[in-house]
């Protein structure tokens, strides 16, 4: 195991708290809240294309020209193809 891995496994909550707030990161808990408030809020169901970090949006959905139903067609077959020998 990597020394840094190795480092993080023995940190204490409020060591891991300082370090994620240093990063500009959240640590585990507050990431399980924005989940467990995706899960849960009916306002998130109705905001589809969003990106969360909680019960905020991050980034609001962005028309983009090549997302469409073709590409994404497209894109569902290619990536089929590619795994399917790999597919018991």
């Amino acid at each position: 195991m990597p020394a840094r891995a190795d480092q993080r496994r023995g940190m204490t909550p409020k060591q891991i708290e300082r370090q994620a707030r240093m990063l500009r990161m959240k640590t585990p808990p507050q990431a399980a809240e924005g989940l467990v408030w995706l899960a849960d809020s009916a306002e998130a169901g109705q905001a589809s294309g969003n990106w969360f970090t909680g019960p905020e949006t991050l980034f609001p959905a962005v028309e983009m020209p090549w997302r469409t139903e073709a590409a994404a067609k497209e894109l569902w077959e290619r990536s089929e193809a590619l795994v399917r020998p790999f597919i018991l």
